[in-house]
């Protein structure tokens, strides 16, 4: 069995639902599924995004990261995650990022897919819900663990704890 963290980010009217929605699906498409804290991140003080991911106002966006268990290869991952993402977020009014982090201790870099994903380590939206499910796990590149990498991160204003991502999977509305 293969494990990997996928990173679900929205952004928009209702990130909430939208990471409920996503969450269910990926229950359903994997046996083993746990799942970090729902993390809302937004605009710092001087009105400018952290992360340049959108300049309009208002501006909020939700995270959360999910640990599955697979037998399918990195790349059948990759498109399963793409044409979820596709599938979701086609003619609405938010937007929705899924993001594969990493699968095992696998390096790989090719056109269509990197591995471990080279942005992980420098997004706390990331990086801080995947050192929860998975504190120990040393990053193949880096040679340094999760927990390590959160504690070098150079900003706390990133954002802050909004939910249990148990939440998103109770069968409860």
């Amino acid at each position: 069995m293969n494990h990997s963290l996928i990173c679900i980010k929205t952004y928009g009217v209702d990130p909430y639902s939208t990471l409920k929605e996503v969450s269910k699906k990926l229950q359903n498409s994997f046996n083993e599924l746990k799942i970090s804290s729902v993390y809302i991140f937004r605009r710092n003080p001087i009105g400018k995004n952290i992360h340049q991911i959108r300049e309009e106002s208002p501006f909020e966006a939700m995270s959360v990261v999910v640990q599955i268990s697979t037998n399918k290869s990195p790349i059948e991952l990759l498109n399963l995650i793409k044409e979820m993402e596709n599938r979701i977020d086609k003619g609405l009014e938010w937007s929705l990022q899924l993001k594969l982090l990493s699968y095992n201790d696998l390096i790989k870099i090719t056109p269509n897919l990197t591995l471990p994903h080279p942005e992980f380590h420098m997004s706390p939206e990331e990086l801080i819900p995947a050192s929860e499910l998975d504190p120990d796990w040393v990053h193949p590149v880096l040679k340094t663990s999760l927990n390590e990498l959160r504690k070098k991160l150079k900003t706390n204003a990133w954002g802050e704890f909004y939910a249990q991502g148990k939440s998103l999977l109770d069968k409860h509305p």
